[in-house]
């Protein structure tokens, strides 16, 4: 089974606000997830993005010092539920 990411409900009321290099960061993570990467792997591709566990089964990663991407990480149906893009958690 390989990895797959749900954006069904994700908050994107802030996501319009994503300068394009948040955007270009956004993108390459969601990218690699949807490939099969895992989270953490798909996060390491991007440098300084700070992925980091926020409580149980929520993470977050950072695509600048403003914004931020927050989802669920489900290891047993290796699912990433995206939560909210932009903004800060």
């Amino acid at each position: 089974m390989t990895w797959s990411l749900d954006k069904s409900s994700a908050d994107w009321s802030r996501w319009h606000r994503l300068t394009p290099t948040e955007q270009r960061k956004w993108d390459s993570f969601q990218n690699a997830v949807s490939r099969g990467s895992d989270p953490q792997s798909a996060a390491s591709l991007l440098g300084a993005a700070d992925y980091k566990c926020l409580a149980g089964d929520q993470y977050q990663i950072r695509l600048s010092q403003k914004n931020r991407a927050t989802f669920r990480v489900d290891r047993g149906t290796q699912t990433v539920t995206v939560l909210q893009v932009g903004g800060h958690t």
